[in-house]
């Protein structure tokens, strides 16, 4: 199975790539680009759906929801 994926590239600072290379190694992760994505893929799981409902898609899962409740993401940081 092949599946499209388009490219990233971050500049991290060498105490942000410590940590990841500690997350790294908690987790058995051999590259830094399956450590980030299990790692979005972690806080996306975390947070609540509606302040997900842009990320829609991205776990392959579908985050949003038909009826969302924020028309955009200043209404939702406005409500809280």
């Amino acid at each position: 199975m092949h599946i499209d994926m388009s490219q990233l590239n971050i500049q991290m600072t060498a105490e942000f790539e410590s940590e990841l290379r500690r997350y790294m190694a908690a987790r058995g992760i051999r590259t830094k680009s399956e450590a980030i994505r299990q790692a979005v893929e972690e806080g996306l799981a975390r947070i609540p759906e509606t302040a997900a409902m842009n990320w829609a898609g991205l776990r392959g899962k579908g985050l949003g929801t038909a009826q969302p409740q924020f028309t955009d993401n200043d209404q939702l940081w406005e409500s809280t």
